[in-house]
């Protein structure tokens, strides 16, 4: 008969619900894990099935023996790879040893092979059920009522070694009455990036579910809480699972038995909050959720749409969530479509050890030291291959390696955080420089040629254009005109209109700016365009007849007033010179120059020196004309000069004697 004991005894060892527990702490690689309240049960959350797998019943003091007892408000010690939670009912252990037995409000620590210990007990918990999770500092947080609690739990605390002692409790603080909540969530998931708690509830004024974000405040007494903006699908209600990842991505999961079950995805980093369904479950019961957030890296790259033989630029960021200083090993091999790698783009790795391999499309890097709790980043070029077509898309994996966890460049749950990896292949834009006069009335059209590398693949698409000014005149251009150009397979040249108001008022050339913005299927070649605007309107000179005596000794000035017909904004400058019509040499002499009329002025006076002499004659002409115009034309570029005589002779007669005979 001992045989059929060893056969017993052997299928007790194999069989996973029924092993021998000793120590066994999780894997921290970002694996969801759940205790179903009902059944006791251990389960595990595959995040690419999206299903849960039992693990093990969960037991008391490695027993082996199934037990009913419920524990919810379970949490991921990363520094020590157990779950912590609280239990909600009592279980009392076969053996004597009173200190093995759980009583409602005990916190207790998870194993993987289920086994569970009692490390400690608060009486504020009561019997009520909580939301919990944890942080990525040994700090327990659990929500009861109003209230919430902070425990410090450290590395593995041993049995009934937590008490009040460590225990830190907030009082929960709503800026607005009208945000507070009916019942306080289900489950709270932690979120490293932002150090904030977040949990879903129902507010109260309106009985619709909301997301919620808790900030412990520096003197550990409030907890502030607000509702968090979002967008996408609606916030769901009842989700009593919830964890987070390394960057900071929430999940929740709406688990309902009787209606169905959807998991939701939440992504804080933006504002609005982003919320997207990854996918509708498995039904299941009730339960809380946890995971541990491993040291992860994310890759994005800062080209969208590279053309062929062009190059990308990608962006990593390691982040470290433990509150301890920590090595990893970084790795990302370059697949179909690229050519390599650009050593030399490679930036500071934070004192890892690089090397290419695979002719440079291989790179490994050892040895990168991840300060706690914060971010090393880095970047590196690679080369796309010239002979890849339009509208392939690329994409690779990079990936982290700690201790015995490897992790990717991937979303846990959704692939759809991996869109920064991926680069289109596209044609390569440009735009053209473009100048022309802008008219004087009405509108001119400024055509901006555009076009691409390559003709448009059968994806098409699209790029945005808007102005931007240099130096224009707002009421010469109207820069709030925009718009979009579409590209349809087998397209390759565009153009763009703009238009210019005309005027006639004397100005400097003007510049404005297209910028080419927001490309789909398309590669930013030169993105921009310079227009100018050149001014085709000219002040026009002319000068004025004049008639002078010309006095009787030194010199008399004849003053011409060199005129404009529009004030301009520069200085303008004319040449003259005189000549004579029909003026004695002995009263002109020739003469010549250049005038200036200042900017903003519109005239200035121009003096020609005529000598005067008391000879009597007729009077004289000469003429100042003008030529050589700078920042202007001529109307009028000549003026006659009449040099009016003011000699004449004076008639005189004698006195005189005579006898008369």
């Amino acid at each position: 008969m001992n045989y059929i004991k060893y056969i017993l005894l052997l299928i007790i060892l194999l069989n996973p619900l029924y092993s021998f527990n000793g120590d066994s702490p999780f894997t921290c690689d970002s694996t969801p894990y759940m205790v179903i309240r009902k059944n006791s049960m251990l389960q595990e959350f595959n995040t690419t099935s999206l299903k849960a797998k039992d693990l093990t019943n969960l037991d008391i003091n490695d027993e082996n023996v199934t037990i009913d007892i419920n524990i919810n408000g379970i949490g991921y010690n990363i520094l020590d790879d157990y779950i912590y939670a609280r239990a909600t009912t009592e279980y009392n252990t076969t053996t004597t040893n009173p200190d093995y037995n759980i009583t409602k409000g005990d916190i207790v620590r998870l194993e993987r092979d289920g086994n569970i210990t009692k490390i400690g007990h608060f009486s504020d918990f009561g019997a009520t059920k909580i939301a919990g999770t944890m942080d990525s500092a040994g700090y327990y947080y659990a929500m009861h009522g109003s209230k919430l609690f902070k425990l410090s739990l450290g590395i593995k605390p041993k049995i009934n070694s937590i008490n009040d002692d460590n225990l830190t409790k907030y009082t929960l603080n709503f800026p607005n009455s009208s945000d507070k909540w009916k019942n306080s969530p289900l489950d709270l998931a932690f979120n490293i990036v932002d150090k904030r708690v977040y949990g879903i509830a129902i507010k109260n004024d309106d009985n619709k579910s909301y997301l919620y974000s808790i900030e412990m405040d520096k003197n550990k007494t409030k907890a502030y809480v607000k509702v968090v903006e979002t967008t996408g699908k609606n916030v769901p209600k009842g989700a009593g699972g919830a964890w987070s990842t390394s960057n900071g991505t929430l999940y929740f999961y709406h688990n309902t038995p009787t209606s169905g079950s959807e998991l939701y995805k939440v992504d804080v980093s933006q504002t609005p909050a982003i919320i997207s369904e990854v996918s509708s479950v498995q039904d299941n019961q009730y339960f809380d959720a946890t995971a541990c957030r491993p040291p992860y890296v994310t890759k994005k790259a800062q080209e969208r749409f590279v053309s062929p033989d062009g190059n990308v630029t990608y962006t990593f960021e390691i982040r470290n969530p433990f509150t301890k200083k920590i090595t990893v090993t970084f790795s990302d091999n370059l697949e179909n479509g690229f050519e390599k790698f650009f050593r030399n783009t490679l930036t500071d790795t934070s004192g890892g050890t690089p090397s290419f391999t695979n002719s440079d499309k291989n790179l490994t890097i050892t040895d990168i030291e991840l300060p706690a709790d914060k971010v090393v980043e880095f970047n590196i070029t690679a080369k796309i291959v010239d002979t890849i077509s339009i509208d392939t898309n690329l994409s690779n994996i990079a990936y982290i390696s700690y201790g015995v966890t490897t992790k990717g460049s991937d979303d846990p749950v959704t692939v759809d955080i991996d869109d920064a990896t991926i680069i289109t292949v596209a044609p390569t834009i440009n735009i053209y420089d473009f100048n022309k006069s802008e008219g004087n009335n009405s509108t001119t059209n400024f055509s901006f040629d555009i076009n691409l590398s390559e003709v448009m693949g059968s994806n098409g698409g699209s790029i945005d254009w808007y102005l931007q000014a240099k130096d224009v005149n707002s009421s010469d251009l109207n820069l709030t005109q925009k718009g979009k150009i579409i590209f349809n397979d087998g397209d390759k040249e565009k153009s763009i209109t703009v238009e210019v108001d005309g005027d006639t008022l004397v100005e400097d050339d003007e510049r404005f700016y297209i910028i080419l913005d927001n490309e789909q299927n398309i590669s930013l070649g030169d993105y921009n365009a310079t227009g100018i605007i050149l001014n085709d309107d000219s002040p026009q000179i002319s000068i004025n007849d004049i008639s002078i005596k010309e006095g009787n000794n030194s010199n008399t000035s004849f003053d011409f007033n060199i005129s404009l017909d529009k004030v301009s904004n520069k200085d303008i400058t004319v040449e003259y010179n005189t000549s004579n019509i029909d003026t004695d040499s002995n009263d002109l002499t020739s003469q010549s120059g250049t005038i200036t009329i200042s900017a903003g002025n519109k005239w200035a006076t121009l003096s020609i020196n005529v000598k005067g002499d008391t000879t009597v004659e007729s009077d004289e002409k000469f003429k100042v004309t003008l030529s050589k115009p700078n920042n202007a034309t001529i109307l009028d570029n000549e003026s006659i000069a009449t040099i009016l005589n003011d000699d004449s002779p004076q008639i005189s007669i004698n006195d005189i004697s005579i006898k008369e005979g």
